[in-house]
């Protein structure tokens, strides 16, 4: 028996939770651009658009 009530299908559809648009995969976490809930995930354009760039700034405490 598979137990898929913490994990995410990878093809199954889900909503950016920063563009909003729909996308599949297994996601990213979105902190700090958007504060973490069980539901949230990134997609790949968003994670390397606004996440990544995001947490290298505050590493080099550019920004808080």
């Amino acid at each position: 028996m598979k137990n898929t009530d913490y994990m995410f299908e990878r093809d199954e559809l889900w909503l950016c939770s920063i563009c909003k648009e729909p996308t599949h995969g297994f996601g990213n976490n979105p902190r700090p651009v958007k504060n973490l809930k069980v539901e949230d995930r990134c997609c790949d354009a968003c994670n390397d658009k606004f996440v990544v760039p995001r947490r290298w700034r505050e590493s080099r405490k550019e920004i808080n």
